[in-house]
């Protein structure tokens, strides 16, 4: 039998994944509105020591925020005081001073009236009286100023959404590098999201909409550059619709400003500082002088040296090796196989992701055919001559009869037409190893 159509069938790899991703649930989308509740009664009560030690409450009453107790608000051009008015009561307030003005009446104050950058706070005794204001509020001013600066960061995220052809994307959320998106669908048949760097190679999300609506966390695993996202009809391989194909440009910035050798560099899983992969890289791609010979002999050289570890596969005591370890074993499964094959080409002086995405039954047919419902296969993408190619050293390695595995090389998954090995590799994020 076809080694890639066992392995899809069987699915053994997604145990794999499952171990080295762990477990965890994407947080909901950000809101299309700000959700976060300021109050928007203008006065705050809080207690108060003044110098002599004495405690009372104290009202703030803010600058610019309308109010909900029936009392209107106007302020004096330097902000030093404030006339409240409720009904055909009228009260007004002054800085320094410890008389106000009740209908045009001087009164006592219990102290004088005080300000703070944006709220004067006088005692609330005689203002809740005359005013019949409530003598207890469930915020303080330090709690308003709080919920007040949470909405406006709401705000400013919001205001970075995108909208375009009923479909909305977040601005990027730099912490792990995602974006949310989100809209209502005609269909409630799966979707291909369709993620492209500019210069990589496409990354792949099958979604499944809810109730007519579509919800997805994507991530933008090749790092800092320009993507764009793209909706297309799962079983046909069509946009979803017209506007659909390259409906958002999405921009991730790298903050350093330095140049990403990420994929050059050796890892505890991708070790290609080993001394025994840096001596094979080098015998493999002895005398050759282009990177795509280089890596396609190391491709070859990966193919027929390691075997497809059957005994992982049908226990699904599936382990994750590195690179060096492989080597010693001469045996793997999907993750090993890529592991060895970006190690080998990073020795070589050739940039090399591991990739994992959903496989399918190994035949070239459409994308609809795909079987895997997660992330069940991992391969190889090397960068040769300014672009990526992908190349897959597990598929072209040979065949499982049984339960025996037989070698065979092939180069039908080497350096393949992007789009015909998107008939079932669905490339969907670069594990950072």
């Amino acid at each position: 039998m076809n080694l890639a159509k066992k392995i899809a069938q069987l699915g053994a790899a997604a145990i794999l994944i499952g171990s080295l991703l762990g477990t965890s649930s994407a947080s909901a989308k950000p809101a299309d509105q700000v959700t976060t509740v300021v109050p928007k009664d203008a006065f705050y009560i809080q207690g108060y020591v003044d110098n002599r030690g004495r405690s009372h409450d104290v009202i703030y009453i803010v600058q610019g925020v309308p109010s909900d107790s029936g009392v209107t608000l106007a302020w004096s051009g330097d902000k030093k005081s404030v006339t409240l008015t409720k009904g055909k009561t009228v009260l007004k307030l002054t800085t320094g001073q410890q008389t106000a003005y009740l209908n045009g009446k001087k009164i006592n104050l219990e102290e004088k009236v005080r300000s703070t950058d944006d709220a004067i706070v006088a005692p609330l005794g005689t203002i809740a009286k005359k005013l019949s204001l409530k003598t207890t509020s469930n915020y303080s001013y330090s709690t308003y100023e709080k919920l007040k600066d949470r909405a406006a960061q709401e705000a400013a995220l919001i205001a970075q959404y995108v909208a375009k052809n009923g479909m909305t994307i977040s601005s990027v959320k730099t912490s792990d590098n995602t974006v949310y998106l989100w809209g209502p669908l005609k269909s409630a048949a799966p979707v291909l999201v369709k993620i492209v760097k500019q210069g990589e190679l496409p990354r792949y999300k099958i979604a499944d909409p809810i109730k007519g609506q579509l919800d997805e966390l994507l991530y933008l695993s090749d790092g800092a550059g320009q993507y764009t996202v793209s909706l297309y009809d799962r079983a046909t391989g069509a946009p979803l619709s017209e506007g659909m194909e390259n409906l958002f440009a999405v921009t991730l910035t790298n903050k350093s400003g330095s140049t990403d050798n990420t994929y050059l560099k050796p890892t505890p899983e991708v070790n290609s500082d080993n001394a025994e992969i840096k001596a094979l890289a080098k015998q493999i791609t002895e005398g050759l002088t282009d990177d795509l010979s280089k890596t396609q002999a190391i491709h070859d050289w990966v193919s027929t040296h390691i075997a497809y570890d059957t005994e992982e596969l049908f226990t699904g005591n599936i382990h994750g090796y590195t690179a060096v370890q492989i080597l010693h074993r001469k045996k793997a499964v999907c993750d090993g196989y890529a592991k060895l094959t970006a190690a080998l080409n990073r020795a070589a002086g050739i940039k090399a992701k591991v990739v994992w995405g959903m496989a399918g039954t190994g035949d070239p047919e459409p994308v609809s055919y795909i079987n895997a419902t997660d992330y069940n296969h991992a391969w190889v993408e090397t960068y040769v001559n300014g672009a990526w190619i992908a190349q897959d050293t597990t598929w072209d390695a040979g065949s499982v009869t049984g339960e025996s595995f037989a070698f065979g090389l092939k180069q039908k998954y080497f350096n393949p037409d992007p789009d015909v090995f998107a008939a079932d590799h669905l490339a969907a994020f670069v594990m950072h190893y």
